[in-house]
């Protein structure tokens, strides 16, 4: 990581693998699992199909795929920096670990549609109000209906953004 840069691969296809980007890392693929084993300042990540797995970051996330699994767990003092969260699955579980005393403010968007009633939620190991919709929306392919996740932990400082589709989302302290 010569001069501090951040990480930046881009792909057509395949997966990506990057050990250590301490500057952070931008990273896409069209098509493949992208995994990061240690990040600093911050992960952008997307793939159009695939799981996305960031073992360490010490900064802010902003992640998506159109259809995969995303595992991510934020390590280092909980108060550096920014340290929002973007988690986005078109069709997938997410998973996310935050260290203990994280501030932060949750946007939790968990969808599922007609016949996978009862099947899915989230999970967390913080304060949340949960509300679930009763009526069937959508203008484009399957009627959903969404489970939403609110809640302050702290002061709120850092906002928490997760959506996916017929997918659990938990969220852990480390």
């Amino acid at each position: 990581m010569a001069g501090g840069k951040a990480v930046n691969v881009s792909t057509m296809g395949g997966d990506v693998n990057v050990d250590d980007a301490p500057a952070g890392a931008t990273v896409s693929t069209m098509g493949g699992d992208i995994t990061i084993l240690s990040a600093g300042t911050f992960v952008k990540a997307k793939t159009m199909g695939g799981d996305i797995e960031i073992k360490a970051v010490e900064g802010w996330v902003d992640v998506s795929t159109m259809g995969g699994d995303v595992d991510v767990t934020m390590t280092g003092d909980p108060n550096r920096g920014k340290r929002d969260v973007e988690i986005s699955s078109m069709g997938g579980e997410i998973t996310l670990v935050v260290p203990d005393g994280l501030s932060m403010k949750f946007d939790i968007d968990l969808q599922y549609t007609k016949g996978k009633e009862g099947r899915y939620r989230i999970e967390s190991d913080f304060p949340m109000e949960k509300n679930e919709t009763t009526e069937w929306k959508g203008r484009w392919g399957n009627k959903r209906r969404h489970i939403y996740g609110t809640g302050t932990v702290g002061g709120g400082d850092n906002l928490i953004r997760i959506e996916t589709v017929n997918g659990n989302i938990r969220i852990k302290k480390g």
